[in-house]
């Protein structure tokens, strides 16, 4: 169920990224004060009344057209991600002396070792808790 969730938001955030980034035209062909067509990457098609702006009766005359056609141009955002070359170095740096630091700090201990050859511990008289009565329980 969590891996489920994790893809569906991953998947979510990623159309956020597209559409935030994304830049496209949309063409409205608006007859009569409405909006009679909208396109966003085909061609507008075109009313009937925007063909007819001439006059049939008077052809020195232009009628004006109650047609009009709106490109709104809306633009996604430029943000682009940039790495920085120092933290990179950083990073590496750290890494090689963390990494350094952990293998080389402890050292191996020779079994074989004679240090303590001709050492002879202390000859103990008293037995000091038995003396003075004081076991740790």
């Amino acid at each position: 169920m969590k891996k489920n969730i994790l893809k569906i938001s991953a998947l979510f955030m990623a159309v956020i990224l597209l559409f935030s980034t994304l830049s496209f035209t949309v063409h409205k062909h608006i007859c009569a004060g409405e909006v009679s067509d909208i396109a966003l990457f085909g061609n507008l098609e075109s009313c009937n009344m925007h063909d007819n702006n001439t006059d049939n009766n008077l052809t020195s005359f232009v009628k004006e057209s109650c047609c009009q056609d709106n490109a709104q141009f809306i633009k996604g955002s430029n943000a682009e991600l940039k790495t920085s070359k120092t933290s990179q170095d950083d990073f590496t740096v750290l890494t090689s002396v963390f990494l350094y630091t952990y293998f080389n700090s402890y050292e191996s201990i020779d079994k074989n070792s004679n240090d303590f050859k001709d050492y002879f511990p202390p000859i103990v008289i008293k037995d000091i808790p038995v003396l003075y009565e004081s076991f740790l329980i």
